[in-house]
């Protein structure tokens, strides 16, 4: 085993006993078993660091601050143990405050105050004091230097459950709230063109930045409102149903299709030239289809496209022009092939990964044809222009089919020479056509 360093005043005993996990301290290990390059570690104190545990290094720990702000995330400890434990943390504590907030997800979040007079406490106290405390951690614990203690101790004391010992320090220019508009401008940029509540924004701000809105949760909260409060003009997209809109044949196949029950291994696969109404579709589907539809996009990822699956009753794939098939094809075959599987349950391992059934029709809208790893599947082939003439289909390809005396057909190709059309190629049978006129014109 490698030699490990310990702290000067952390003996090992100490460190198993604190279970720290970091790059500086090892973890706890009560046996460790060493077979070729095997090896099973157990950790003693079986704390659940959980999956985005933050790696608390030394230069971390070593940080001294004399007012300390800290976020647990979802944590089941006992609020009066942690209260008690961090009030050992220093003899330089002049001022203690733990408060626990209802977590929505689950567990509980402890927002804690510490401030000293003169002499500074380091991390490394306080982090040893959390983790002797028992109880389960859900995430990684967020320590921040205090520079505005009153918005900080307004806010971790609104809910009213909180435990306190000792006085707040008196500091000179101690500012009512803190963050400047700019600060509060960067992290609310991101919400400022969304459409959702005041409450469902504050509560997404609040789970991604926990500790800098609970600093400036006053300031933040004033920006959101006024926001709110100016009502812009927004432009509203067309809407299309049945009494306003005529949908063309292949359109209506598709409606037709999707409003029986899906039926396993069957993928609807239509393709034509861009500009063709695929999108079109795509939109009158999600605006008036019972039974809701999921944008897959062009993913390949059978991970992604589960963990976005709610089940809905149309699972359509939109494949641009210049999708890379040549290197992807494969993939995205096998994740259309698994969600053909109408009744089957998927998995994704994506996060806590997720499990569940396919519900819905398979639709790829796609300006090539079938691809071949999904001929064996029960495919309805539909082109974007089946209600034209083949003669229509041919001329946007500039291609004449003509039928010689003999009886034999060619197929002419003419293109601009000079600013006139000229013959260039002969196509003495069909299957001679470039690929993609075989796909748009004759669905081969």
């Amino acid at each position: 085993m490698e030699n490990i360093k310990y702290p000067k005043n952390m003996s090992r005993d100490t460190i198993l006993k604190e279970g720290v996990d970091n790059d500086y301290y090892k973890p706890p290990i009560n046996e460790v078993i060493q077979h070729d390059e095997v090896s099973a570690v157990e950790q003693v104190n079986k704390k659940d660091y959980g999956r985005s545990t933050e790696l608390y290094n030394e230069k971390m720990l070593a940080k001294q601050w004399r007012q300390h702000f800290i976020t647990i995330p979802q944590s089941g400890q006992n609020h009066a143990e942690l209260f008690e434990n961090l009030k050992k943390a220093s003899v330089n504590i002049k001022y203690l405050c733990v408060a626990k907030e209802h977590h929505a997800r689950g567990g509980d979040h402890y927002h804690i105050y510490i401030a000293t007079t003169s002499q500074a406490i380091k991390i490394a106290q306080i982090h040893r004091r959390i983790m002797e405390t028992k109880g389960d951690i859900d995430g990684s614990i967020n320590y921040q230097q205090v520079k505005t203690a009153p918005a900080v101790i307004t806010y971790i004391k609104k809910d009213g459950n909180f435990l306190e010992y000792g006085t707040i320090p008196k500091r000179k220019n101690d500012p009512a709230s803190a963050g400047s508009s700019a600060d509060i401008d960067k992290l609310l940029i991101e919400i400022y063109n969304n459409e959702e509540s005041l409450e469902d924004n504050i509560q997404q701000l609040k789970e991604k930045y926990p500790s800098y809105y609970t600093i400036n949760y006053e300031a933040i909260i004033a920006r959101l409102e006024a926001k709110e409060n100016v009502a812009y003009k927004r432009w509203k997209p067309p809407e299309y149903n049945s009494t306003n809109t005529k949908l063309k044949p292949y359109q209506e196949r598709i409606w037709e299709l999707i409003n029986t029950e899906p039926k396993t291994r069957q993928i609807i696969w239509v393709n034509g030239r861009p500009n063709s109404g695929k999108s079109f579709m795509f939109n009158y589907i999600d605006q008036n289809y019972d039974y809701g539809i999921y944008s897959a996009g062009s993913t390949a990822s059978l991970d992604n496209a589960v963990y976005g699956y709610d089940g809905q009753g149309a699972i359509c794939w939109d494949i641009p022009l210049n999708y890379n098939y040549a290197d992807m094809g494969d993939a995205l075959a096998s994740t259309i092939e698994k969600f053909s599987d109408y009744g089957q349950t998927l998995t994704s391992r994506k996060y806590k990964g997720k499990k569940i059934q396919v519900r819905g029709h398979v639709i790829v809208f796609a300006n090539r044809g079938v691809l071949p790893q999904l001929t064996h599947r029960d495919i309805i082939r539909i082109n974007t222009r089946d209600d034209e003439t083949e003669e229509q289909k041919l001329a946007t390809w500039n291609i004449t089919k003509k039928l010689l005396p003999k009886g034999r057909t060619i197929w002419l190709e003419e293109q601009m020479l000079h600013g006139q059309m000229s013959e260039r190629r002969i196509y003495h049978s069909k299957a001679e056509l470039p690929i993609e006129v075989l796909e748009d014109v004759y669905n081969q």
